[in-house]
């Protein structure tokens, strides 16, 4: 009785997160079947396939009905993460544009012939770092969120590999954010040792 009262107090609390775990395990089966896919078929895998659209709809579609299903008031390792009606809301606004945005995705990845499967797992990964920062409620769980969003954008920058101003500005962009980090972190922890604390509840 007491692990069933257990489980049904854990999944409560990871009811609220649920767009970012369905994520997370499907950015997983997409690096699987990017791999599988690659090593079955000799070709470069320029050309986006409708298997490939179709999963990144469907992916998409199931992460807004989780975001718009999910409950509120919810917070979980001390204030490490936070959903409520606001952040909820936030959710569903950046999902449903991102379902938009899928279609000048597939587009940009053919004119610059990149592989559909590849940019769609950093553009996934793109909207999971972002999600993640909308429920962060901590100075380190902001950090990790951040950090997660540029590697993302490390790669969308330096993806045209026969740019040379793309590898340019890759290299400057990567200098840049970790300045930036190194800020960050000062002012993190600043605020620990004037407040003992890096929570922003």
């Amino acid at each position: 009785m007491v692990g069933k009262i257990n489980m049904t107090y854990i999944m409560h609390l990871f009811s609220g997160f649920m767009p970012e775990i369905f994520l997370s395990f499907s950015i997983l089966y997409l690096m699987v079947a990017s791999a599988l896919y690659a090593a079955k078929n000799k070709d470069r895998g320029y050309t986006v396939t409708n298997i490939q659209l179709f999963q990144s709809y469907i992916i998409l579609l199931l992460a807004l009905l989780l975001a718009i299903n999910s409950e509120c008031n919810i917070q979980i390792l001390d204030y490490l993460f936070v959903n409520d009606i606001s952040g909820r809301l936030l959710k569903i606004i950046i999902i449903f544009f991102s379902i938009i945005l899928l279609n000048p995705l597939r587009e940009a990845s053919e004119f610059q012939k990149i592989k559909f499967a590849d940019m769609l797992i950093m553009y996934l990964l793109a909207i999971l770092s972002i999600l993640v920062l909308i429920s962060s409620a901590n100075l380190l769980s902001i950090y990790m969120a951040l950090e997660m969003q540029a590697l993302c954008f490390y790669v969308f920058v330096a993806s045209n590999k026969e740019s040379t101003a793309s590898q340019d500005a890759a290299l400057k962009y990567f200098i840049l954010g970790s300045f930036a980090s190194v800020v960050f972190l000062i002012g993190c922890c600043l605020m620990y040792s004037f407040f003992d604390t890096t929570s922003l509840v």
